[in-house]
């Protein structure tokens, strides 16, 4: 967890590197902590906790209306395709390898050859990937994992059977990926069948709905694993059910649909990450296997792991030239045009393998038959070596190759446009609410939409308040309030203004001054027996019955304090809501040193009212009305041109975002 916080610290400083490459560096330094030294992963809980809950989104987010659209293109891309690179591969590694047996050259084969769509995303975020080719991408690494698994068990089931029957390996292939199949199907619909039942018959249905749906990848799985099926295969096909079932929703549960959105969107972005800084954790213990087996054998490995991302980048190149099947023509462009040319060279060169590979490797089991499973090290030397290689060529390739993907906004244009968004409901509103606190409460929360980095710098605020003091020094100099409040009055107003409370004046002979007339009031309470809290309120009504006379004297110069505050207090509010309509009029957009300001005389003003509560309850209509005025702010400079629809869509989900969550709260302090 701590390396994706840095790996995401770390992206925000140096975006150009891929996520990838960051992750595998902080892995590889994590393996230098004393507790990570010689870590070793327990491959069924790597497949179960790691890629189960994967493959399941990728099938949740995968439609079904696509897959039967493109179902004769994903079959060739995840099954075709597959098989024939396991058997191209497992031949080839089998040859140079001529110690190796063929089902163990066909293990490799199986391991190396799923892809990763996550990787190929993350190496080319900077660069425009032809959807055609993207499309493909993702349909091919979401279904050709499950070839690669099956192939992979039917490798090493022939290895612990010691023999191999054309017709059982393809009863044992169907049973396995048809199995999975069904039980995905049956599991998922039944979960699904659960899930809608708790949506109309519980009260908050996220609270079973939800943690069902995150149980659910590991129930299919260990369920298909145990019937000898496929699990990743079923957790695909459950995820797909899952995707119906959202489908046919729609609009309504959107509370769960959100909240769950938003659950797998960041569960499977840090599942993700961990794979990868597993792999960086793995570096130093494949680097001491290259070590102990020596240079030579290294590097024959080695070798063996290019020459076989060389084949594999080949095969999926000449498959993508000269397949011409109008499906994929779909995908890659033109029998024989330039353009299919160029989109078979980028699909050959983004078969990054990443995710699916790293689990497999991690999965070969440490014994078979009795024995230590043979030649276990090299395999993971060689499908380390094919996964950095495949990661490290299109990363440095495709962006000279791919055109630089060109934002419809950039990120200076959104914030400015979002603060005049803001600024647009905060004045409109500002003439609307005539409660100073109420106004006050709702402009502030819809400020905080501007998050915490476009916030004026000192000197700004600085000279706002400096302005401030010279309009409550002109204020209560004018002869106008010296005739109406006695010269006492204005005397100790002014010394309230002098404090912490007034205007921030602090030194260190205040706050010394301050802590001793602090202790000098708990010495004199003390020494007349009023220590409790009970008795100091009971001493208190005693002397206020017994000086009635001077009671009343200071209510009223309390009184006439009060009276004082409010006014000065309205004329500063005016003054800002003026200095408010200048700026927006003079298309200033900014907002911030205003907003600060005025929190502070509103906070000083809750000093003078003791009987004040905080922000009261605040009328939900209020935040409808300022979210209605940013909608209507962002139509109006989108009808007017001032925007694009990318940017008016973008400021739009915020304004969605931040309704959903301000409703929420409201509700719940009401």
């Amino acid at each position: 967890m701590v390396g994706i916080i840095i790996s995401n610290i770390i992206h925000e400083v140096l975006p150009k590197i891929p996520d990838a490459f960051i992750l595998i560096v902080i892995g590889l330094l994590l393996s230098l902590i004393p507790v990570m030294a010689n870590f070793e992963l327990e491959p069924e809980y790597f497949m179960l906790f790691i890629i189960a809950p994967l493959m399941f989104n990728d099938g949740q987010k995968t439609s079904v209306r696509g897959i039967r659209k493109n179902f004769h293109a994903i079959l060739l891309l995840s099954v075709v395709l597959a098989l024939i690179t396991v058997v191209i591969v497992g031949l080839l590694a089998n040859r140079l390898e001529v110690r190796w047996t063929l089902p163990l050259a066909i293990a490799l084969a199986a391991i190396v050859t799923p892809t990763d769509a996550i990787a190929v995303k993350s190496l080319t975020s900077a660069s425009k990937l032809d959807s055609g080719v993207n499309t493909a991408l993702e349909y091919e690494s979401l279904f050709n994992d499950a070839s690669g698994l099956v192939m992979l068990n039917l490798a090493l089931s022939v290895m612990e059977k010691g023999t191999f029957s054309i017709y059982s390996g393809l009863f044992q292939f169907v049973f396995v990926a048809v199995g999975g199949i069904v039980v995905g199907v049956m599991t998922g619909g039944i979960l699904v069948s659960i899930r809608t039942y708790f949506n109309k018959k519980v009260t908050s249905p996220e609270l079973t709905i939800i943690p069902i749906a995150l149980l659910t990848p590991f129930i299919v799985y260990l369920l298909a694993e145990s019937l000898g099926t496929s699990g990743i295969i079923a957790v695909v096909t459950a995820g797909i059910v899952h995707n119906i079932e959202s489908e046919h929703l729609k609009l309504t549960a959107t509370r769960v649909q959100l909240v769950s959105s938003t659950i797998w969107e960041t569960l499977t972005a840090m599942l993700n990450s961990i794979v990868f800084i597993l792999l960086g954790i793995s570096l130093p213990e494949i680097f001491r296997s290259l070590v102990k087996l020596g240079i030579r054998q290294s590097f024959e490995l080695l070798g063996l792991g290019l020459l076989i991302y060389v084949v594999m980048v080949v095969i999926r190149y000449v498959w993508a030239q000269i397949e011409n099947e109008t499906y994929v023509v779909a995908f890659f462009g033109p029998f024989k045009s330039k353009k299919r040319r160029k989109n078979a060279f980028i699909f050959g060169l983004s078969g990054v393998h990443g995710t699916i590979t790293l689990s497999m490797a991690f999965s070969l089991p440490m014994f078979i038959n009795g024995h230590a499973f043979p030649y276990r090290e090299e395999i993971l030397i060689i499908a380390t070596a094919v996964i950095l290689l495949s990661m490290v060529t299109p990363a440095v390739v495709l962006p000279k190759i791919l055109p630089i993907k060109n934002l419809s906004f950039s990120k200076d244009e959104l914030n400015n446009s979002r603060i005049q968004m803001i600024d647009y409901a905060s004045l409109h509103l500002t003439e609307r609410i005539p409660s100073n606190e109420v106004r006050y409460a709702v402009i502030q929360q819809l400020q905080s939409q501007k998050g915490f980095n476009d916030i004026q710098g000192y000197d700004k605020h600085q000279e706002l308040f400096k302005k401030i003091n010279e309009i409550e020094d002109e204020f209560l100099n004018s002869n106008e309030i010296k005739e109406i409040y006695p010269a006492r009055v204005l005397s100790t107003y002014r010394k309230i203004l002098d404090t912490d409370y007034g205007r921030q004046r602090v030194s260190i002979y205040r706050i010394i001054r301050s802590v001793d007339h602090q202790v000098r009031h708990e010495v004199w309470h003390i020494s007349h027996g009023q220590i409790t809290h009970g008795q100091r309120s009971k001493a208190r009504k005693k002397w206020a019955k017994q000086n009635a006379e001077k009671m009343q004297i200071h209510d009223d110069f309390r009184s006439l304090l009060w009276e004082l505050e409010k006014q000065l207090h309205e004329l500063l509010e005016q003054y800002l809501r003026d200095l408010t309509k200048e700026r927006l009029a003079t298309a200033h957009g900014q907002l911030d040193d205003i907003q600060n300001v005025e929190r502070f005389i509103e906070d000083r003003q809750r000093h003078f009212r003791r009987d004040y509560e905080e922000n009261g309850k605040i009328s939900v209509d209020l935040f409808i009305q300022a979210f209605q005025l940013e909608y209507n702010y962002v139509l109006t400079q989108f009808i007017a041109g001032v925007i694009n629809e990318q940017l008016a869509n973008k400021l739009y989900d915020e304004i969605n975002q931040a309704q959903t969550l301000q409703m929420q709260q409201l509700l719940v302090e009401h």
